[in-house]
């Protein structure tokens, strides 16, 4: 039988992650995968669809949405102005620019037709806009041909049929990666999980039995990595929360890429702001146990998001004693956990 083609994409407010194979085509059996910025460019008149010259070079893609044209790729925010890219709008799953990294995604995918596009959506938007997404999603999407640079002599455009979509909670993904390759997935279906996904516009957290969301003790909280962002950059000069590039290297510093990050004519070391990031995380912390009510009912802490290994250090000094379990790479676990989903779920209905 014909294996049906599964693909999967994590938009987050900070990076688009993607899913481009099935399962068992990455090295440690899982799927590829790829990611790039979640910021969104306004083309030129003269950068449309198909004109992939110079775009594909630095790894762009020129993509449109709605009849408006966008960039989007490793390097889009040298399309910007340097104030602008990310947005941060609760709206953003139904907009446009949301769109063109969706379709961005699939430029990346390579594949004329997918059977199954599995999506997530943080539970501050997840019943707002699951229904509206999906609608958007299935059916045909015209993207710059991803095969032009070998094939010289191909078409400009490419056409790819998204036969059906589903739009999971985005921590369910997490909560599927962490426990289904370690072969646990049948103890934690009995078990009470709450999974922590930091992310750069929401720290969202997912109360469950197995999977299925017990909603009174689930929420978001609007803010995530780039709330810490901000008042880092709020500290040093108010003017700096516009800037794309110093929030980036702000976030660089904390997730230890780097110990300084420049702005305002000097360097700074991040350490000196501790005091001001662990504040602006346990505001976070703190909604999500009182939106929580008790911890003491659950079983596992699942800790993902690419601001993971930011929030791990603050939650186990607010909570002594709690084992938190994080994959190795929590940016890519949402993403690997739909597409595990989806796998399950298209093979359970064939």
């Amino acid at each position: 039988m014909t294996q049906k083609t599964v693909r999967a994409n994590d938009v987050g407010y900070g990076n688009n992650k993607f899913t481009t194979s099935n399962l068992g085509k990455a090295a440690d059996g899982s799927a590829q995968v790829g990611v790039f910025p979640s910021i969104v460019a306004k083309a030129k008149s003269t950068e449309s669809v198909g004109d992939l010259f110079g775009l594909a070079q630095s790894n762009n893609i020129a993509v449109q949405a709605n009849n408006a044209n966008f960039i989007v790729g490793d390097t889009a925010l040298n399309h910007t102005d340097g104030t602008s890219g990310r947005n941060l709008n609760p709206n953003f799953p139904i907009s446009d620019p949301y769109l063109a990294l969706v379709r961005g995604s699939l430029y990346r995918m390579a594949v004329s037709a997918i059977d199954l596009l599995v999506v997530g959506l943080p539970m501050n938007t997840y019943n707002v806009h699951k229904d509206a997404l999906r609608e958007r999603l299935i059916g045909g999407h015209t993207i710059p041909n991803p095969y032009k640079k070998d094939r010289p002599n191909a078409g400009n455009q490419f056409s790819v049929e998204v036969k059906a979509a589903r739009v999971l909670p985005q921590p369910v993904g997490a909560l599927i990666a962490y426990s289904m390759p370690r072969g646990l997935y049948g103890k934690v279906a009995k078990q009470t999980n709450l999974v922590l996904d930091v992310g750069y516009g929401t720290f969202d957290w997912f109360l469950a039995e197995g999977i299925v969301a017990q909603d009174a003790r689930c929420g978001a909280y609007q803010g995530g990595v780039s709330a810490l962002l901000m008042a880092v950059a709020d500290h040093i000069n108010p003017d700096l929360k516009a800037m794309t590039r110093i929030l980036r290297d702000i976030d660089n510093a904390l997730n230890g890429q780097d110990s300084t990050f420049y702005a305002a004519g000097k360097d700074h070391n991040i350490s000196d702001f501790t005091s001001i990031v662990e504040l602006k995380a346990q505001d976070q912390i703190n909604a999500m146990l009182h939106s929580v009510k008790s911890m003491t009912d659950v079983r596992n802490v699942v800790l993902t998001g690419g601001g993971a290994t930011i929030f791990k250090p603050i939650i186990e000094k607010m909570l002594p004693g709690l084992q938190l379990l994080v994959d190795e790479n929590p940016i890519f676990s949402n993403v690997l956990g739909f597409q595990m989903y989806g796998e399950a779920t298209i093979s359970q209905s064939a």
